[in-house]
């Protein structure tokens, strides 16, 4: 009796790793090729910076100053209230 119910506990252990493994795999983010390149230079925040500041320095000639804002933000997950001197940021390079 007491075998029946751990086979019965494993059973139902099972069932329940692979219904998990299954919702978990597809939302998981596919890498590719592109994302595996590093298309980004790192950077110190110094004394006195602020994203918009960082974002003037490195800035591409041919896109708009927000629009670069936001990439620097999608990249280190950051909120810019919290940007503080020596952390290290990612900046997207063309």
């Amino acid at each position: 009796m007491c075998l029946n119910m751990m086979k019965k506990s494993l059973y139902i252990a099972a069932i329940v790793i692979g219904i998990l493994l299954l919702t978990i795999i597809p939302s998981l983010p596919e890498r590719t090729s592109a994302q595996n390149e590093k298309n980004y230079q790192l950077v110190y925040v110094e004394t006195g910076d602020s994203l918009w500041s960082l974002a003037k320095r490195y800035v591409p000639k041919d896109k708009e100053i927000r629009k670069f804002i936001y990439e620097i933000r999608q990249l280190n997950d950051i909120d810019p209230s919290k940007l503080r001197p020596g952390e290290l940021l990612k900046i997207p390079v063309p």
